[in-house]
């Protein structure tokens, strides 16, 4: 009698799919949770938190907060806030989940054009890479990806199969998809745009005629722009539409960058993007040889990566988390070349290992610039004791100060630099100095200020601060953060009267 052959494994008989989400889980996990906890990880989302914390407690951003980030951004952190004890740890760990999803998807979408093992090596690419450019943490591009994402993936899926499809329905459905993730930051306008491009085309190959396309596109557009429509609409229903226009959408033309600075990140930014452009240059010499089952795939996740890096080059500022999204389509472009190559393991080792490395170089050096929450908890021991009933005002970087000594806000420019740099000095919809000087005439019961100022502060604002603190001012101390020194100078208070 035969013995019985053995049955498989549970690893063995789990999906193909739900293989992939636990090794990716496993790897977005291993490159990002030792940030966890940290609460100056980076300026940017120090802020983002303070704000979403101050919206459980009234305040309207752009009216009693003013930044240029649209409300879904400030949302996510909010709830965060809400919903753990810990809100440093709890928007860490959402954005975590939101790259294990949106790497998940990339492999559901490589799967289409590639095998098993280069899909999801292509899709590791996403975690890997974040951190080479500053996405450890919770920038805007690691939360809007995943809409963008879930656009894409329905938008490949109508590509790969066009028929019996209703495409002008599951366009709007793709278009609102792209319009969540402009509400979290606007540049994913330009891969929406390319998505209603593809449905565009999609629908000349269905026959459509050019009016009824017209038609189409009208509708996709409104339903683009229908969660940013409704979000002006809460503020205008306010009162604050006004606020809303100008922080969302004119602050930007106010925007001071110098050109050769700007120019010179780019090129930074292009070099160390060239592992993976070296795999786009592979997929698309061998493009014409590849899977005959899955040709529009090919070449709708080249089009894709062009139409994404065109994007981030028109936006004009060139600021490293800029290419996150970039790093979306490119993750499918280095799976179809892994797929392509017979020294696809060595090529996968490269890629993969140097975003690693230099990710995690990357990541580490960050957060040894940035400082620790025992550095910053050091600065906020010299700065409570002498609030009192007043307001603390911070001239640089450390918006956190707000949230940890939950202090009042002596004015709503409270983005540390806002005030100070010379890039918003038209930006803000207010004269700088004049707020500056209301501000100092407030009487601030504490002022921080850094003791290395930025390259780009704005001399009259620092003039108009360091005589504000000769006036009336003491100095209490020193805390170093990071790689920067921060002076606490609390107000000098009259003697009270005798009775």
């Amino acid at each position: 009698m035969e013995a019985p052959l053995p049955r498989p494994g549970l690893w063995h008989g789990l999906p193909e799919t739900l293989k992939a989400f636990l090794i990716l889980a496993l790897f977005t996990l291993a490159t990002r949770a030792w940030i966890f906890g940290d609460p100056v990880v980076n300026i940017d989302e120090q802020f983002y938190l303070m704000v979403g914390d101050r919206m459980l407690h009234g305040s309207l951003p752009y009216v009693d907060i003013w930044d240029r980030k649209p409300i879904g951004l400030f949302l996510i952190y909010a709830a965060a806030c809400r919903l753990f004890a810990d809100a440093v740890w709890g928007y860490q760990i959402m954005a975590t989940i939101s790259v294990i999803l949106t790497s998940s998807l990339l492999f559901a979408m490589a799967r289409r054009a590639t095998s098993f093992w280069p899909a999801l090596a292509g899709a590791a690419v996403y975690p890997a890479w974040l951190l080479v450019f500053g996405g450890v943490g919770g920038q805007s591009p690691v939360f809007y990806d995943l809409p963008m994402a879930m656009a894409a993936a329905w938008t490949l899926k109508l590509v790969i199969e066009p028929r019996n499809r209703n495409v002008t329905a599951e366009g709007c459905a793709i278009m609102v998809l792209a319009g969540i993730a402009m509400q979290i930051k606007y540049v994913a306008m330009f891969e929406g745009i390319f998505f209603g491009l593809t449905l565009l085309w999609l629908g000349l190959s269905r026959g459509r005629s050019l009016l009824v396309l017209a038609g189409h596109a009208v509708v996709w557009v409104l339903s683009a722009l229908l969660p940013t429509v409704a979000a002006w609409g809460v503020y205008a229903a306010m009162g604050h539409g006004d606020a809303f226009v100008q922080a969302n959408f004119l602050s930007i033309f106010g925007d001071t960058n110098p050109l050769l600075e700007a120019v010179g990140r780019l090129a930074a930014l292009t070099f160390g993007l060239s592992p993976l452009l070296l795999c786009f240059g592979i997929v698309w010499r061998r493009r014409a040889g590849m899977d005959e089952a899955a040709p529009r795939a090919v070449a709708w996740m080249l089009g894709w990566a062009i139409a994404s890096y065109a994007g981030f080059l028109i936006y004009g500022i060139w600021y490293d988390h800029y290419v996150l999204p970039v790093l979306m389509p490119l993750s499918l472009v280095a799976a179809l070349a892994f797929g392509s190559v017979g020294w696809w393991r060595r090529l996968t080792g490269l890629v993969i290992g140097l975003g690693l490395v230099g990710g995690t170089a990357r990541a580490a050096v960050d957060v040894q610039m940035n400082g620790n929450e025992r550095e910053l908890a050091q600065l906020s021991a010299l700065v409570a004791p002498n609030l009192g009933n007043g307001c603390l005002y911070v001239n640089e970087e450390l918006s956190a100060l707000y949230k940890i000594t939950r202090s009042c806000l002596p004015t709503r420019f409270v983005f540390p630099q806002h005030l100070a740099l010379v890039a918003y000095q038209h930006a803000l919809g207010i004269d700088q100095l004049f707020e500056l000087r209301r501000v100092l005439a407030s009487q601030p019961a504490v002022i921080v200020l850094s003791l290395t100022p930025d390259e780009y502060t704005r001399p009259e604002t620092r003039s108009l601060l360091e005589a504000a603190l000769k006036r009336g001012y003491r100095l209490a101390g020193t805390a170093i953060v990071g790689n920067a020194t921060y002076a606490v100078y609390p107000l000098i208070r009259p003697p009270a009267s005798k009775p």
